[in-house]
């Protein structure tokens, strides 16, 4: 059974959710008024319309780039003047993200528009820290890349590394399901990913297929797409810095989709980066089977699969799992540890024998 038959329903959340930085929609732009008849095509608000137009006819004295330490007190720059946009890729409660194209040297970008409205502001906020927090530790091949952020008028302007591709998600609705060496490949890279996230104190916290992108990282024909495959984790409106001791977590309002939320979450503890591993452990699982572990019929609700993941134990019963190894179930079930203090961390995945076997003959 596909992917797409997995009923997994986000609660409401503050701030927008990309829906995928990828490279097949047709709808092209490049002026304000394209922007705004495109942003009512595809059911954004009017109001946030009206907004926006009232916005462009003003002189644009707010328009700043705010990248790293500079501040918007500092440099005057427009984004309509480093930016050319060029078609939707996605939308939210609260804005869109578009394809763009720097004029001066024709790299193209990824802009993530949100209004700067009360319910909006904690999420942006929190997303802007965290990708500046991890380009500072280096950037990671695995994670979207920020280039940098704007704001003008009331409107917050994101710019992150574009990527032609689809998601996870469509990449499995596509594939159905992938063998286990295929699979433990591709976890290898989000662990790699989470590895990096968790020592510089971020926790992605909404981890899920809908939220990694899948590309091929070769041009030439005579390469396998397979081998080439790459994967590159994207939206951090639900991220959280690390707790430390006896202090809670830098996010007291949860978002994200609670089907892959881990037990101790859904019981309002801390969030913590085992919430990160348990999540990467249902995408194994779903790599494998096509199918959620808390939803093996794909015909479940939210209730129903959030109260499994509280009650139930974890079960591989399906035909399907009989020829997968030892070794892979065993991964597996480390990631989907009820006790987070025992759950697997993305060091014991990297080292995990499972990984190591699967991923030495690419290395």
């Amino acid at each position: 059974m596909m992917l797409a038959t997995i009923r997994m329903q986000r609660i409401a959340s503050t701030g927008m959710r990309t829906l995928a930085l990828a490279s097949n929609d047709n709808m092209k732009m490049g002026t304000t008024v394209h922007f705004l008849a495109a942003l009512t095509a595809i059911g954004i608000s009017d109001a946030l319309c009206e907004v926006l137009g009232q916005k462009e006819e003003q002189d644009g004295d707010n328009d700043s780039l705010v990248d790293g330490n500079t501040t918007s007190n500092s440099v005057s720059v427009y984004f309509d003047t480093e930016y050319e946009t060029k078609r939707i890729l996605g939308s939210g409660s609260f804005g869109v993200v578009m394809q763009c194209v720097h004029k001066q040297t024709g790299h193209v970008a990824a802009v993530k528009i949100v209004q700067d409205i009360e319910e909006s502001q904690e999420e942006v906020q929190r997303e802007k820290q965290a990708l500046e927090c991890l380009e500072r530790a280096g950037g990671h091949v695995s994670v979207v890349g920020y280039k940098g952020s704007y704001y003008h008028n009331d409107f917050h302007y994101i710019v992150l590394e574009y990527i032609p591709g689809i998601s996870l998600h469509s990449f499995i609705n596509k594939h159905h399901t992938l063998d286990p060496t295929w699979s433990l490949r591709l976890v290898s890279q989000l662990a790699s990913a989470l590895q990096f996230m968790h020592k510089a104190d971020v926790i992605h916290g909404d981890l899920k297929p809908e939220n990694v992108m899948t590309f091929v990282s070769c041009d030439s024909k005579s390469c396998s797409d397979r081998e080439n495959i790459k994967l590159k984790i994207i939206d951090f409106g639900s991220v959280s810095r690390k707790s430390q001791p006896g202090k809670p977590g830098t996010t007291t309002t949860l978002s994200g989709t609670r089907c892959y939320w881990s037990p101790e979450v859904l019981q309002y503890q801390d969030m913590t980066p085992a919430m990160d591993m348990w999540a990467l452990g249902c995408i194994l699982y779903i790599l494998i089977s096509g199918r959620h572990p808390f939803d093996l019929t794909g015909r479940s609700s939210e209730d129903e699969i959030l109260e499994r993941v509280k009650t139930k134990s974890l079960s591989f019963l399906s035909p399907l799992w009989n020829n997968v190894p030892v070794k892979t179930k065993t991964l597996i079930r480390g990631l989907l540890e009820n006790d987070p203090n025992r759950r697997l961390s993305a060091d014991q995945v990297l080292a995990h024998s499972a990984i190591i076997e699967a991923t030495k003959l690419i290395n």
